[in-house]
């Protein structure tokens, strides 16, 4: 029989609770467990709108892209633009071109490259809860920005629940997005929530945990597998040891 002092126990994988819709990452250190914070919620809109031919069509969310492409053979647009990595592969996945995206996956860092000369009409479909920065930042340059509000993001009460049930045994948790940020503090308290690792997708989400008194870290670029990546940095010293 071995002696059991000596025997060195390998630990579990730490547990990560991926709250985006979709998980689409992998990882042999962590055990990701999807438990979505959110729920699309489509709205009507005045389909009206989409008669009127527009220079730009900005899309900033897949969730977006998706809904509009029901709508598809109403848009007359000029050029597109994207917003964000997954929102890019979703456009291209319908056989689009991308004629404008920004290297920083957020509203400033379209607004600091995009040519907003010329008397320009834009079409925004975009979420209901959608910042305001993007559209206001436009206007402020001449540009006439008709928004589409396409869905609006609900709690997703049955994943949460889940989450409740596993919180004590989840090491980090990932966010995606504001309203996530927002709806996960709206469940769980800020010191709850400080006890484990959290990982903002970008500085905008970021920015709303730190709203709600929760401290967050961030990836090198805004997705998901480099949030994933940053955690296992984050536990591979942990493992080392072993």
């Amino acid at each position: 029989m071995p002696n059991q002092s000596s025997m060195k126990l390998m630990p579990n994988k730490p547990r990560v609770a991926v709250t985006q819709s979709t998980l689409n990452a992998e990882s042999n250190m962590l055990e990701l467990l999807h438990l979505p914070l959110i729920k699309i919620q489509p709205l009507t809109f005045n389909e009206d709108i989409l008669k009127k031919k527009y220079d730009w069509l900005v899309l900033t969310s897949k969730n977006a892209v998706d809904i509009l492409m029901k709508h598809r053979d109403k848009i007359n647009v000029d050029y597109i633009a994207s917003i964000g990595e997954k929102t890019s592969e979703r456009i291209r996945s319908y056989g689009l071109e991308i004629d404008f995206e920004p290297e920083s996956y957020t509203q400033e860092g379209f607004i600091e490259t995009f040519d907003t000369g010329g008397n320009l009409e834009v079409l925004y479909p975009a979420s209901k809860n959608a910042r305001p920065f993007l559209k206001e930042s436009l206007e402020s340059h001449g540009i006439s920005v008709q928004k589409i509000d396409l869905y609006e993001p609900v709690p997703d009460e049955e994943s949460i629940n889940r989450l409740k049930v596993l919180f004590h045994e989840i090491d980090a948790v990932t966010v995606s997005s504001p309203s996530a940020a927002h709806i996960l503090h709206q469940y769980f308290p800020a010191d709850m929530l400080n006890s484990k690792l959290i990982t903002a997708v970008g500085p905008v989400t970021a920015a709303a945990l730190d709203s709600c008194g929760i401290k967050s870290v961030l990836p090198e670029k805004e997705t998901l597998t480099h949030m994933i990546n940053l955690i296992e940095e984050k536990y591979r010293g942990a493992f080392d040891e072993f």
